[in-house]
């Protein structure tokens, strides 16, 4: 995949969510190069997705899914602006499995699990 383009991803968001919003969702970083990104650009995403927010259910929350530390601490950042915009959950991993696993049952992964990304 390569580097990620805010744009790529702003404009993925709107797709993804306006067909038909979904409950729980995946965003698989894992062959992507998120450096790119500002803080301006994580606001502008994050604020994209707030809009869907009520449309996505009470029980909703977003899993995202990084290769490295460095882009977990861009992630969290992200995900710290969008806790201002959204009341949605996010989580960042680093194992795929992990986040699908929450997403199904948020009680059966441990906060370790969880935090380590």
């Amino acid at each position: 995949m390569g580097f990620v383009q805010p744009e790529d991803v702003f404009d993925a968001v709107s797709d993804y969510y306006e067909r038909v919003p979904k409950t729980l969702a995946l965003w698989n970083f894992l062959e992507a190069d998120l450096s790119s990104f500002s803080a301006d650009q994580f606001r502008k995403v994050a604020s994209n997705g707030a809009r869907f927010a009520s449309a996505r259910g009470a029980d909703a929350r977003t899993a995202i899914v990084v290769k490295s530390d460095a882009e977990a601490m861009l992630i969290r950042a992200f995900v710290a602006m969008a806790g201002v915009v959204s009341p949605i959950p996010f989580r960042i991993f680093m194992d795929r499995e992990i986040a699908v696993e929450w997403l199904l049952d948020p009680s059966k992964v441990s906060e370790t699990a969880r935090s380590s990304a």
